[in-house]
């Protein structure tokens, strides 16, 4: 269990190393090609809704068309982001069980 919870740190800090780095070199930038927003929130580089718009799995953003307007939640999970900051903050609201 301690060696998961680790590992998890370990990756979040890379996250935000990545997030803080991207800030630090360019202004909210989407990747050409790739979709400029989900609802209201803007999804700037490295976060992307998939096709090689993001830079990895873990800034993987899933649209859901389900909802008027539609809601991004973070890759396949309940955690609803609700803003990607251009000062290297993201804000997560976990919502119910619908996604």
């Amino acid at each position: 269990m301690g060696s998961n919870r680790s590992l998890v740190v370990m990756q979040l800090m890379i996250l935000l190393t990545v997030i803080l780095t991207v800030k630090a070199s360019t202004p909210a930038v989407v990747k050409p090609g790739c979709q400029k927003s989900c609802g209201d929130v803007i999804i700037p580089y490295p976060f992307g809704t998939g096709d090689d718009c993001n830079i990895t799995a873990g800034f993987f953003i899933n649209c859901n068309t389900s909802f008027i307007p539609n809601k991004p939640f973070l890759g396949n999970s309940y955690l609803e982001v609700i803003n990607i900051s251009t000062d290297g903050q993201t804000g997560l609201l976990q919502s119910g069980a619908t996604r």
